[in-house]
């Protein structure tokens, strides 16, 4: 294994978060339970206690490399969701306390979409009004691979806790939670706290409410604690402005014109480099500017296909193939289905 000091050398630039609490947790959750997890901590100069400090920040290739060691060693998915049930939001330094510390549901909110990146880059936190609805979407910031339905459950069993930290309830019965990736069975315990309002194998990720429930007051508001934290959040914002995700970045500049996806020279322009530069920054992530456009098209047609009535040569159309048949092959190496076995199947299962 690397020392802590090489990684940081390699992965400097703004590859960094804030994880170390929940791992630390994790590590101590499997010591307990006669598993190793301190052996992920060999040669880097660390220690569990380090790991639960708010502040400490390390490169995010390491810390997912110690949860893809700790799934070697024997870390279930049902042990992740009760390490994550357990995270205070104190864990999270001053965002925590911004977000602890807001008047109403609307401003805690609004500050953790404005200041996540002060904390993690590893989930992208997005927010916006769909009808009546709000709607929380979670995207991707680095290349997780088979680890983002982990994140994202123990995000999940996390905001469970942190509803009932901030409101003394479980969140109301009017959420509603899709989730990009399929069922397991390990889901039945999620499935119980939701009251069964879970859609899986949804092209995104997204928390959804009625607005109308931003206007709850929080239990714990305070607010001089949340104009100092807000302060403080916003001068580390500015501090990583200029660090902004390039994959972050790729993909925004990628959705701005979807029928020109596959122009990655634009792409490049845009961002002031070569396109021999970005394809090689992005084989550093572990990704490549195709399958940033495919994950793209992959999710925008199955939420299209699930939640509206647009015929298929038109969604074609609109994800920038030359025409449905394309499209078609595509999907069915994403799914196994045509679009449109996948959307009667998708139909018969979702009310």
């Amino acid at each position: 294994m690397m020392s802590f000091r090489e990684d940081s050398r390699i992965f400097a630039g703004g590859d960094e978060l804030l994880l170390t609490p929940y791992l630390g947790l994790l590590i101590r959750t499997l010591d307990e339970r006669g598993l190793p997890g301190s052996r992920l901590l060999q040669g880097t100069g660390l220690s569990v206690e380090d790991l639960l400090q708010p502040g400490m920040r390390l490169p995010a290739s390491l810390c997912l490399r110690w949860i893809d060691g700790a799934r070697e060693m024997g870390m279930t998915p049902e042990m992740s969701l009760e390490v994550a049930a357990g995270l205070d939001l104190r864990y999270h330094g001053f965002l925590g306390y911004a977000v602890l510390a807001s008047s109403t549901l609307g401003e805690a909110l609004a500050m953790a979409v404005r200041y996540l990146t002060t904390r993690t880059r590893v989930l992208l936190l997005s927010h916006f009004q769909d009808g009546d609805r709000q709607v929380i979407q979670f995207d991707q910031g680095v290349p997780l691979g088979e680890r983002f339905p982990w994140i994202m459950d123990g995000m999940m069993a996390a905001l469970f806790a942190i509803c009932r930290q901030m409101f003394r309830v479980a969140p109301p019965a009017v959420t509603e939670f899709r989730l990009g990736y399929p069922e397991q069975p390990h889901h039945q315990r999620l499935r119980a706290e939701t009251e069964g309002r879970l859609v899986f194998d949804c092209g995104v990720t997204q928390l959804r409410f009625p607005a109308a429930l931003l206007a709850i007051p929080v239990s714990t508001a305070d607010a001089p604690l949340a104009s100092l934290a807000a302060q403080q959040c916003e001068q580390a914002l500015k501090a990583m402005q200029a660090q902004q995700s390039l994959l972050g970045q790729v993909r925004q500049l990628a959705e701005q014109q979807p029928g020109r996806r596959d122009d990655m020279e634009r792409v490049a322009e845009a961002l002031h480099m070569t396109s021999r530069t970005l394809r090689r920054r992005l084989q550093a992530l572990g990704t490549g500017y195709q399958q940033i456009v495919d994950e793209l098209r992959r999710a925008q047609a199955m939420d299209a296909l699930a939640n509206s009535a647009v015929r298929v040569e038109v969604l074609a159309e609109r994800l920038g193939y030359s025409d449905a048949s394309n499209f078609g092959r595509a999907f069915r190496r994403w799914t196994g289905m045509s679009p449109a076995a996948w959307r009667r199947q998708r139909r018969h299962e979702v009310p």
